[in-house]
C-alpha cells in the first residue's frame, strides 16, 4: 500500500485541522499529492528526491525546506 492511500484514508477517518508531513526520498511525493491547499504543509529535505521532485511537480499544500532536524523542529513550532 502507498503512503499516499494511507495519508488519504486516515484524512477520511480523522479530522485533523492541518498535516505536517516530513520526507525526503522519492517515495515520499505521493502523499504529498494528496494534502490540502491551505492548511497542510510539507517538510522536505532540502536538495533530495522529494524536494526536487516538488520543484518540478508543484503539490497543493505549503513547502517548507528543511536542512537538520533541529531545523524540521523550528519550522514545526512555526506552523504550530
Amino acid at each position: 500500500m502507498c503512503k499516499g492511500q494511507i495519508l488519504e484514508e486516515d484524512l477520511g477517518a480523522l479530522n485533523f485541522d492541518r498535516i505536517i508531513y516530513v520526507g525526503d526520498g522519492g517515495e515520499d511525493y505521493c502523499p504529498t499529492t494528496h494534502m490540502r491547499q491551505g492548511s497542510d504543509t510539507v517538510l522536505a529535505r532540502n536538495n533530495f528526491a522529494l524536494a526536487k521532485k516538488i520543484a518540478t511537480t508543484p503539490i497543493k499544500a505549503k513547502l517548507r525546506e528543511w536542512e537538520s532536524d533541529e531545523h524540521v523542529l523550528r519550522i514545526s513550532k512555526e506552523i504550530l
